[in-house]
């Protein structure tokens, strides 16, 4: 039945279930596609990517597995082979709205913001023409692209989504990050809630909410909701730094031993995520005076 088949395929079961009964034909690029697909759905990032990768070895003109293996790049946070990925894959002639929105945000990452903006021009051009939600889709996905560089084009990009669809998870996610870093962290949090009653299984949203709630002093409930998001992804380097960052900000409000913030952020840095944002994290002040924090 439907709820049995969505459970089994979240947890991965139906993926080896598959696999088990047909496996793979190692020299068919498009097992390899799909298979990477499914795993991506479940949230396997690095098993898709290799499987993205053994597709292009079968075939390396296979444009929509660099488009895919890119975005999963950007996801994990390796900007560089996203943008590699991303221009392979234009140059063996994708040219539509997602590729050119994905390279938009990997040169935005990168500090390149002409080429970015270039980039976000030329999706805009591509999406003119197509279904509302993928230009629905390129509005949210500007919006955090640029939120810190052009503050203002983010917050209309967010209001057009949520013109749309006043419950878009990623558009009320979105607007309240704009609100926390203006400073207003009690108005950014029902934004939150909001977007985690519409996607229960937002891990952004969860994350940014289990922080703000430390940063409110709401520490336990802090301290529950990060520790949902480790549960759901132990292996992701942005949950453990948003968890050393709870930690942290219990640690210091309570005087408490520090070693579990720095055991996690430690844990975050092995996965390749935070060590540039660390060193002026005011979230990570409360284990800045402990002597483990230089190592």
């Amino acid at each position: 039945d439907e709820k049995n088949f969505e459970e089994k395929f979240a947890n991965g079961y139906l993926v080896g279930e598959l696999l088990g009964k047909f496996g793979l034909q190692p020299d068919f690029a498009w097992g390899y596609f799909n298979r990477g697909f499914a795993l991506a759905l479940c949230g396997k990032r690095a098993e898709a990517v290799a499987d993205y990768t053994s597709a292009l070895r079968c075939d390396p003109d296979f444009h929509a597995a660099l488009l895919n293996r890119g975005m999963l790049n950007l996801e994990a946070g390796d900007t560089t082979a996203a943008l590699a990925d991303f221009q392979q894959a234009l140059a063996k002639g994708r040219d539509d709205a997602a590729l050119h929105s994905g390279r938009g945000v990997a040169l935005e990452l990168l500090k390149r913001p002409e080429e970015a903006d270039a980039a976000f021009a030329i999706a805009w051009t591509r999406a003119a023409d197509g279904p509302r939600d993928g230009r629905r889709r390129l509005r949210w996905v500007y919006g955090f692209a640029v939120a810190a560089r052009l503050p203002t084009a983010a917050r209309t990009a967010f209001r057009e989504v949520l013109a749309e669809d006043a419950n878009h998870p990623q558009a009320l996610y979105g607007w309240g990050m704009l609100l926390e870093k203006e400073g207003k962290s009690a108005e950014a949090l029902p934004y939150y809630d909001r977007a985690l009653a519409a996607a229960p299984g937002f891990p952004e949203a969860r994350r940014y909410r289990a922080v703000l709630l430390a940063r409110l002093g709401q520490y336990q409930k802090a301290s529950d909701e990060v520790q949902q998001c480790l549960e759901s992804e132990k292996n992701s380097g942005a949950t453990l730094y948003a968890a050393a960052c709870v930690a942290a900000l219990s640690a210091k409000a309570n005087n408490r031993q520090t070693s579990r913030a720095l055991l996690l952020l430690r844990q975050a840095f092995d996965r390749g995520y935070g060590r540039d944002k660390a060193a002026g994290d005011a979230d990570l002040d409360g284990v800045r005076d402990d002597p483990d924090f230089p190592k």
